[in-house]
């Protein structure tokens, strides 16, 4: 007869990875894993083998302990991550759980908008998501995509001269008294006629930003990105991260490819 938990060796390696044991049934578990399984699949899963999975999947640096969506999974110096969102409110909940944790953690924050517009429906987001905020606002501005990424005549900056006002950005909050800098870059929509110079330049952050205090997370709109385009994202950022059934899962950009990731772990499991 399966049982609804796993055993109890294996909810103790659960609760020293971070998760707590309020979820350790067998559908919290799978609540947890960075894809969704179909009921069939599922149905084949007992508690035991959805808790080796998670674990195979945390020990081997798949995916980083997962954190409520409330919350958001540990970003650490030097972090270039992406995040493919569906639509504006899952946009919004992610950039304000970004935005929270860095104010809460004395990180000076810039976010990147597409527009004026944008750029004030992001703010009210993060405002909404801190009760403090009014103690917070020197940490935090909104600049727009235009004022950041083009110079005067309209064109896509170079990769050095972003990546240097990144450095700079970083210099003056660490001068301040800040801890470092977070930033957060809102894609709307894809710049085909860009799109070159913008993998150069998230390919050349991805290399500058390891070692340094700055943390980068980089939104990009899930259905407006063809399959050339989403692997062109996840190959140049250190890992991506995904939502799942009220979760967020910091999973390695390499291993992210569909629902490959979570088969590994099953297959590993049973080794």
């Amino acid at each position: 007869m399966a049982h609804s938990s796993p055993r109890e060796s294996l909810r103790h390696r659960l609760t020293q990875l971070g998760i707590p044991r309020e979820v350790h049934e067998t559908a919290g578990l799978a609540r947890m894993l960075p894809v969704r399984l179909n009921g069939s699949a599922l149905d084949r899963l007992d508690a035991d083998a959805l808790a080796e999975a998670l674990i195979y999947l945390i020990q081997n640096e798949i995916i980083r302990c997962p954190a409520r969506l409330e919350g958001l999974p540990d970003l650490d110096w030097g972090a270039h991550v992406c995040h493919f969102y569906r639509g504006r409110d899952d946009l919004m909940t992610f950039l304000a759980a970004c935005f929270r944790r860095g104010l809460a953690g004395n990180e000076y924050c810039v976010g990147i908008a597409p527009d004026a517009e944008a750029a004030q429906a992001l703010r009210a987001a993060v405002v909404l998501a801190m009760p403090d905020f009014d103690h917070r606002d020197r940490a935090f501005e909104c600049r727009t995509h235009e004022a950041w990424y083009l110079d005067r005549s309209g064109q896509l900056r170079a990769a050095d001269a972003l990546i240097a006002d990144l450095v700079h950005l970083t210099e003056e909050a660490l001068r301040a008294g800040y801890n470092g800098l977070r930033c957060a870059v809102w894609v709307a929509a894809v710049d085909r006629g860009n799109w070159p110079r913008i993998t150069d330049y998230e390919s050349a952050a991805n290399a500058r930003l390891p070692g340094m205090r700055i943390t980068a997370v980089c939104a990009y709109p899930l259905l407006e990105c063809d399959g050339r385009e989403l692997a062109d994202v996840r190959n140049t950022h250190e890992d991506a991260i995904v939502e799942s059934a009220g979760w967020w899962h910091r999973v390695t950009a390499s291993e992210a490819r569909d629902a490959g990731a979570v088969l590994k772990a099953l297959q590993g499991a049973k080794r």
